[in-house]
């Protein structure tokens, strides 16, 4: 299952011709201001509500459950990321809808979101609570610098979504060849051997109906 948007820009539309610091203003706090800041980016205004010493730890409920740092990880803003992880937000906090900023930022395919995230200590597995785990998230993402980058950090080529599928099949069903010989390169044998070669016999059949021959060869021939 794929990660929701997360964008509460509909919720705040009024918000775009008002000042972010007035409460006022289209009935939004000073959190949600700062939801929505983080989302667009903007880094002048989140500093500003930081120094108002708003929560960037906190659930802006009218921002469709948002927080800061995940709403600037969706978008792959670092400026903004920076700021607030130096203002104390929470590396690994979750939303509302319980997606945490390394999720979120390795869907959207984000790579110098991830790095950063991932010196600041993010955790690269999966957490309790996460509908997915990072590495799933960078499958579906698509984007290989990511899955390079949270393999690297300790993430495991045999986790799997809530339906079981591997980011090898993910990657193999969407025909991304790269992103299946980094998941390749990455294995190695162990206590998993056998569920990996299922997967990867898995994966085979989804490249095979996909007509992506040349990921249906490398996970058919074990050559990277």
């Amino acid at each position: 299952m794929k990660p929701l948007p997360v964008s509460p820009t509909r919720l705040f539309l009024a918000f775009l011709l008002c000042d972010p610091l007035s409460a006022m203003a289209a009935e939004l706090t000073n959190l949600d201001a700062l939801v929505l800041a983080a989302a667009q980016g903007d880094v002048a205004r989140v500093q500003r509500l930081i120094d108002l010493r708003v929560d960037v730890n906190e659930v802006s409920v009218r921002a469709n459950g948002g927080v800061a740092l995940v709403q600037a990880a969706a978008s792959g803003n670092v400026a903004v990321m920076t700021t607030l992880v130096r203002a104390g937000a929470g590396i690994d906090a979750v939303d509302g809808r319980g997606e945490r900023a390394l999720v979120v930022a390795a869907y959207g395919g984000r790579l110098n979101a991830c790095k950063l995230l991932l010196s600041e200590g993010a955790l690269a597995t999966p957490k309790a609570g996460d509908r997915m785990s990072p590495l799933v998230a960078a499958a579906y993402g698509g984007e290989v610098g990511v899955v390079k980058a949270l393999l690297a950090a300790g993430a495991s080529p045999h986790e799997s979504d809530r339906s079981g599928r591997s980011p090898l099949v993910i990657a193999a069903r969407a025909g991304n060849v790269e992103i299946v010989r980094a998941l390749l390169d990455a294995s190695r044998p162990d206590a998993n051997e056998v569920l990996w070669r299922m997967r990867r016999v898995d994966a085979a059949g989804e490249a095979r109906r996909g007509a992506h021959l040349e990921i249906a060869r490398l996970l058919t021939e074990g050559r990277q």
